[in-house]
C-alpha cells in the first residue's frame, strides 16, 4: 500500500503529535529532575530543554543517506519528526513556565537589590 504525499503528511503528523507529546513528558521527567537533584537548581533549566530541536528534521535522510535501506520511510520520518518539533516549540515554554512557578527561579535565588547569591571559596595560598 502507497501512501500519497497528503496521506504521508497527515500519518506523519499524528505520529509526529505522539513523538513531541512523549518528548517532552519523557525528557521533561528526567531533565528537571536532573536539575533539581544533581544540579541542585530549581528545575526550570531542565523543562528548558526537553524539545525536539529543529535540525532533527533532518535525520531521516540523512540516516537513509547512509543506509539506502531506510529510503522508503524518510517522507513520514521527516513529517513526524517536523511535526515533534512544532509540539515541543508550543509545549517547552509552558512546561518551562510552570517548572518556573512551581520550583522557583533564578529571579527567587537573587538578594534584593543585587546579583544572584555566588558562594565564596576560601582561597588557598600560594607558596
Amino acid at each position: 500500500m502507497s501512501l500519497t504525499a497528503e496521506g504521508r503528511c497527515l500519518s506523519g503528523g499524528i505520529s509526529g503529535l505522539i513523538l513531541g507529546l512523549l518528548t517532552v513528558v519523557i525528557s521533561g521527567l528526567f531533565c528537571i529532575l536532573a536539575d533539581r537533584t544533581v544540579l541542585k537548581r530549581p528545575g526550570y533549566a531542565g523543562a528548558a530543554v526537553a524539545s525536539s530541536a529543529g535540525n532533527s528534521v533532518a535525520t531521516p535522510a540523512a540516516v537513509a543517506m547512509v543506509d539506502p535501506s531506510w529510503q522508503p520511510y524518510v517522507a513520514q520520518a521527516t513529517a513526524a519528526a517536523g511535526a515533534s518539533v512544532v509540539i515541543t516549540a508550543i509545549l517547552v515554554p509552558i512546561l518551562t513556565t510552570w517548572a518556573a512557578k512551581h520550583f522557583g527561579s533564578a529571579k527567587d535565588l537573587t538578594p534584593k537589590g543585587g546579583s544572584p547569591r555566588i558562594e565564596e571559596q576560601p582561597r588557598q595560598a600560594t607558596a
